[in-house]
């Protein structure tokens, strides 16, 4: 018997580059085979790079959430 799908999610674990600078609370959109979808930035991060430099890292959290 094939069960009735609710909802479906994708959930992403990844890094993109980001040419823009983000604070947190800032909303941003991102868009998915043409779906916008908003989020808000809840934490940044820093990661050193052992050479005077790091990258920083910023974590997304849906708004429909």
């Amino acid at each position: 018997m094939e069960k009735t799908i609710n909802e479906k999610f994708i959930k992403i674990s990844s890094r993109l580059p980001l040419v823009n600078t983000l604070d947190l609370g800032d909303d941003v959109t991102l868009t998915i085979n043409q779906q916008q979808f908003t989020m808000n930035v809840v934490k940044t991060e820093d990661l050193d790079n052992q050479d005077g430099s790091i990258n920083r890292v910023y974590t997304l959290k849906s708004l429909s959430d």
